[in-house]
């Protein structure tokens, strides 16, 4: 069974969930790290929790299979004012001008980084370092795989953008998980 609250603010949203939510909770620190948003749970019923989803709060409740979700609205004086629309020949003439830059072919890269089993391997080797390793560090790897993977396959690579770092525990093997990148990557400009 589904339900549908409204709310005008945030403080509102939290005080319907008080009332509602059958027992005290706490944010479950691995369910909102796998879920990528806040998960609290019921310090009472594994299978009571609230997911905070930005724009409402979504209560779980294993009695009768419940979910209620607390829709956040903004008030109407809180909504920005749009824009005046643009008509679709305005917005055709400027693209139909543009000059300064030729359009250019990418590709996406994808690259996984997953160490199964043996610990002594090179991809378990990176995949430690990429874990160990700050952001800048993380994404300095993260572009020396994309141009080693280009110039495997073939690819004259002129510049490389990373786009995605992702990280993925997994639950079933202790210290273990993988990194999944996506980098967009230009071809080498031939003169």
């Amino acid at each position: 069974m589904k339900k549908r609250i409204e709310v005008t603010s945030i403080a509102e949203a939290w005080n319907m969930v008080n009332a509602l939510f059958p027992t005290d909770y706490t944010l479950d620190e691995s369910s909102t790290e796998r879920a990528g948003y806040p998960v609290y749970r019921s310090n009472t019923e594994h299978y009571d929790y609230i997911c905070d989803l930005n724009d409402r709060l979504e209560i779980n409740l294993k009695e009768g299979n419940k979910t209620i979700n607390v829709w956040i609205l903004k008030s109407a004086e809180l909504e920005p004012e749009l824009p005046t629309l643009l008509a679709k020949e305005e917005i055709q003439n400027v693209a139909a001008h543009q000059y300064l830059f030729e359009p250019e072919q990418a590709h996406i890269v994808t690259i996984l980084v997953c160490p199964l089993v043996k610990a002594d391997t090179e991809e378990h080797a990176v995949y430690k370092a990429m874990k160990a390793a700050g952001d800048g560090w993380k994404d300095r790897i993260a572009g020396d795989l994309v141009i080693a993977y280009c110039e495997n396959i073939g690819i004259e690579w002129g510049t490389i953008r990373v786009i995605r770092i992702d990280h993925h525990d997994h639950k079933n093997i202790e210290n273990s998980g993988h990194f999944i990148i996506e980098a967009i990557v230009f071809q080498r400009v031939k003169k």
